[in-house]
């Protein structure tokens, strides 16, 4: 309805209010503009979205990073609206991540290993 001529509702809101100096809460215009149908939608579930969660899968893939990625996908990709938290959310949802979790090498375990059944052998630490 609103929409449909092009105007949102938080626009129609901002007419109401500032320049009409109608003084009524901000919930009650909302509450109205949802019986229309014309609600503005505040929580985009973008990280539902399985067009793009392949797509940052694809360009995780191949090693671009999250500055990079957000870049991509509000300049050529059509997501304008898409925050940095929400990049960081799909990627969590699909597993994707950055650093992982500082774990101790190969080498450093084997190292250790031998030194620990080299004093055991030689008996310095008893069990």
């Amino acid at each position: 309805m609103i929409k449909a001529r092009g105007f949102s509702a938080r626009y129609i809101y901002s007419i109401l209010f500032y320049s009409l100096l109608i003084a009524r809460r901000k919930t009650s215009y909302f509450r109205q503009f949802k019986k229309w149908g014309d609600a503005p939608n505040k929580k985009q579930n973008l990280h539902q979205d399985p067009a793009l969660r392949a797509l940052v899968s694809r360009l995780y893939y191949e090693n671009i990073k999250h500055l990079e990625i957000l870049r991509a996908l509000q300049q050529f990709e059509g997501y304008l609206n898409i925050q940095g938290w929400q990049l960081r959310k799909i990627r969590q949802t699909v597993g994707l991540i950055y650093r992982r979790l500082i774990t101790i090498s190969l080498t450093d375990h084997e190292k250790a290993y031998n030194l620990i059944r080299t004093d055991l052998e030689s008996s310095l630490i008893t069990q």
